[in-house]
This record gives structure tokens, C-alpha cells and sequence, in this order.
């Protein structure tokens, strides 16, 4: 399992993210109280098309949990959103060709 998670949770994203939501969480009620709400039925209403995964983490050794959670992941969203689903290589094991066929 990679470092800093707890399942699919990457302690570090939380710690990151929970301060800076609660930070911007009044911004974004004013910005929807300030836009018709017709704008913002219709924009709830837009499908998504794409969505863009990152295999992993920069330099993120291979290991088969890691390879699970890329194949997982990508199989949830096409699955439940129907969205294409566009992969960003980033450089480290999981992402060579060795370890996108399950063999490091």
C-alpha cells in the first residue's frame, strides 16, 4: 500500500484539501446565490464526457495493490459515470510497459 493511505484515502490529499474546502466553502455559496439559477440547473445537467486519471504517483514503485487501484479506479468510473476515460502517464513503474501488463 502506498505510504501516507488509508485504503483509497491519501492522508496527505485530506490534509491538504480539508483546510483549503472549508476556506472556500463561503466563496462558493456566495458564487451560487449570485448566479442565476437557471445557469446552475443547466450545468448540473451537462454529462460528463472525460475525465483524466494519473496512473500513480511520481517515482510510486510498482506493486500489485498499486496496479489494482489504477485498473479499480478506471473500471468504477466508466462504470458508474460512463465518461471516456483519458490516462496520464506519469513517469514511474506502474506506467512503463512492464507494469501497465502486470509483470514488473
Amino acid at each position: 500500500m502506498p505510504r501516507f493511505t488509508i485504503g483509497y484515502v491519501s492522508l496527505v490529499g485530506f490534509a491538504l484539501m480539508a483546510p483549503i474546502s472549508t476556506l472556500f466553502a463561503p466563496l462558493g455559496a456566495k458564487l451560487a446565490h449570485a448566479l442565476p439559477k437557471r445557469s446552475l440547473e443547466i450545468a448540473d445537467q451537462v454529462p460528463l464526457a472525460y475525465v483524466v486519471l494519473h496512473l500513480g504517483n511520481p517515482r510510486e514503485q510498482f506493486s500489485p495493490m498499486s496496479f489494482e487501484y489504477a485498473y479499480g479506479a478506471i473500471a468504477l468510473i466508466r462504470s458508474f459515470c460512463g465518461a471516456e476515460v483519458m490516462i496520464e502517464n506519469i513517469p514511474n513503474e506502474v506506467s512503463t510497459l512492464e507494469g501497465l501488463l502486470g509483470k514488473p
